[in-house]
């Protein structure tokens, strides 16, 4: 009455999947060593329409185990007595439950590591057992992830065979100690999962469902802190909500991910909206970090417990008051001191381009730092300053020729066709939008160059620039035929620039008078000219012959000034009224020629005639001018 089959066996809701199955007549016993896997129907946790818990098969099975199924009591082989606790089914041999299902993020718990242990079990009553009660003791060996789990499977509601269980007080070391975890797991079809809180290195991460995997954790974390470390490693203090979390303990990293607002950093003096990266050596990032008035771009930080550095960062200064940013960098080695406040910046590729939108200028930049509390950017070098200290005593003759170092400000305002200057070193100021440049040596304005005495420059918005009270000008740069000094000087672009100032007219002895010029300007041509007037009551003299009263006019392309008004001779003629005649002429001061019409007239245009006499009393000729009746001898 004995035999051997393999097949599947169907008892009460059970189903038994085994090969070499021995049918023991005697015993009236279904001996199957070898057991694929078994599996059963529940009651539906939710009622049809009816109110109705209809049958569900459960979605994983206990599988690869063995054991004997008891058909009835031996002596009852035709079923005539009730013996209720039958059929039974004892295991014999090691059980497990596997959840490398791809409905189960695509299998990633490979059945070779990630398992549940069942121990050696018996369940009876087949026919009428309770599934919704059916429980496995044994342990879950989590491919790592945790120790060995200590628990009892149960039907999950999605009809996962699993667990839920909460961990001890000190937690579950999680990666062979990379980590720790508190408070509850479960395991069910959607993998095995927490809600709690998780430690690393000097973080923690709080969040209703931590997914674990063999070679990551991964969460959407409620809160997320870093606590911040100066020793042995260096760490900021980090807070976030809502953040992407990434755990890949193998490879010693935590990536967080800003979701929705960004991660406070710093104790809140700053902002990252973008990813960290926490290992045991330090901590890294990428994006955009946020100041008071500042915002820095980086494929890459370092951040230490008080400072940040960026090996290459982009730079911005933001404008409470304006749409655009007030200064902006891109490709700077950066490092930023939250203890001293202030933050120094050096170009990755020489002098790089720095731009000043609400100042409408530009500027090539080596280096510069930023003062957080006083809302200032310095530019500059000091020791470029300190090289360009030698020319300070050269004239503006011998200046012009210097090869100036420094960062060159370029205007962008379409109205001043890119007028530039060099500058040593200066200072932005945020709260005032106005740019200090300083060492200014000299300025290039159409075909002159203007020298500030105090080397000072004020660039204000719009690209207005400060008016200089007290500058020298060549004009021009080329020729260098004429210096202005005591100037007041309006540059209004790179052709155009209007002032007044003084000019010194040397005559054949080296004698130096004042000539003030109220009109210096750019012609159309964009050649310096500049107007005086010279009135007679100055005692101007053109030499130690002839005094002037007129107009003077200095052109930047011709070597002398040009006198338009009336000169006199000198002499000691007391009788009648000395009259100037009038002429226009440029005057050579070690050579004069004076250019005369051949019909003289006096500065009110009458009518001039010139006479030579002789003096019987002094034995002199004198020469004189005759204006009507009236003359001099």
């Amino acid at each position: 009455m004995d035999f051997t089959f393999s097949g599947r066996v169907h008892a009460g809701t059970f189903d038994f999947f085994a090969r070499q199955v021995d049918f023991n007549y005697d015993q009236f016993k279904l001996d199957m060593p070898v057991i694929d896997s078994m599996s059963f129907m529940v009651p539906s946790f939710e009622t049809d329409e009816f109110g109705y818990h209809y049958p569900v098969r459960i979605r994983n099975v206990v599988s690869d185990l063995g054991g004997d199924l008891y058909i009835d009591d031996p002596n009852n082989k035709s079923g005539l007595k009730p013996f209720p606790n039958y059929p039974i089914f004892t295991s014999t041999k090691d059980a497990y439950v596997y959840y490398d299902d791809n409905a189960i993020f695509n299998g990633v718990y490979d059945r070779s590591t990630f398992y549940f242990y069942v121990y050696p079990f018996t369940i009876d009553s087949l026919d009428n057992f309770k599934t919704e009660l059916l429980q496995f003791n044994g342990y879950l060996a989590s491919a790592g992830i945790f120790q060995d789990i200590e628990d009892t499977l149960r039907v999950q509601h999605d009809y996962f065979l699993g667990f839920e269980q909460a961990t001890p007080a000190e937690g579950f070391a999680m990666y062979g100690g990379k980590g720790t975890y508190y408070s509850d797991i479960s395991l069910s079809g959607k993998g095995l999962r927490g809600n709690g809180s998780l430690e690393y290195i000097t973080s923690t991460s709080w969040s209703d469902d931590y997914m674990f995997f063999p070679d990551s954790t991964n969460t959407m974390a409620k809160e997320f802190v870093i606590n911040e470390q100066i020793t042995p490693v260096e760490y900021p203090q980090v807070q976030g909500n809502n953040v992407r979390q990434h755990w890949l303990p193998y490879a010693d990293r935590m990536i967080i991910r800003q979701a929705e607002l960004p991660l406070n950093m710093f104790n809140e003096q700053s902002r990252l909206s973008g990813m960290l990266v926490l290992t045991p050596q330090a901590l890294n990032g990428a994006g955009r970090l946020s100041f008071e008035d500042a915002d820095m771009q980086s494929k890459l930080y370092t951040f230490m417990q008080h400072e940040i550095f960026a090996d290459s960062a982009d730079f911005t200064l933001k404008s409470t008051d304006f749409a655009q940013s007030a200064f902006s960098t891109k490709n700077y080695f950066s490092h930023i001191d939250l203890f001293e406040r202030q933050g120094k910046f050096i170009s990755n590729g020489g002098a790089s381009l720095v731009e000043f939108p609400i100042n409408m200028y530009v500027c090539m930049i080596d280096e510069f730092d930023w003062f957080m509390d006083s809302y200032e950017i310095a530019i500059g070098s000091l020791e470029k300053e300190a090289q360009m200290a030698q020319y300070d005593n050269l004239t503006i003759q011998e200046l012009i020729d210097v090869p100036l170092q420094g960062s060159e400000f370029i205007s962008i305002h379409p109205d001043q066709d890119s007028l530039r200057f060099i500058s040593t070193t200066a200072t932005y100021n945020l709260q005032e939008y106005t740019l200090f440049a300083e060492d200014v040596k000299y300025i290039r304005v159409a075909d002159a160059a203007v020298f500030p005495t105090d080397k000072q420059i004020v660039i204000k918005s719009d690209a207005r620039m400060n008016t200089i009270v007290d500058a020298k000008i060549l004009a021009n740069t080329v020729t260098r035929y004429h210096e202005v000094y005591d100037a007041v000087v309006d540059i209004k672009g790179k052709n155009k620039y209007v002032g007044i100032g003084n000019y010194d007219y040397v005559d054949e002895l080296d004698n130096r008078q004042q000539i003030f010029l109220r009109d210096i300007g750019v012609d159309p041509s964009y050649q310096t000219v500049g107007n005086g007037y010279v009135s007679d009551s100055t005692g101007f003299t053109i030499s130690r012959n002839f005094d002037f009263s007129g107009n003077v006019l200095l052109y930047a392309n011709r070597q002398f000034l040009n006198f338009d008004g009336g000169f006199r001779i000198r002499h000691t003629c007391k009788t009648g009224k000395i009259e100037y005649v009038k002429f226009n002429s440029d005057i050579n001061p070690k050579d004069i020629y004076i250019n005369v019409d051949e019909n003289l007239v006096t500065l009110a245009k009458s009518p001039l005639e010139s006479s030579l006499m002789f003096s019987n009393e002094t034995n002199n000729f004198y020469s004189g001018f005759l204006s009507g009746k009236k003359g001099c001898i």
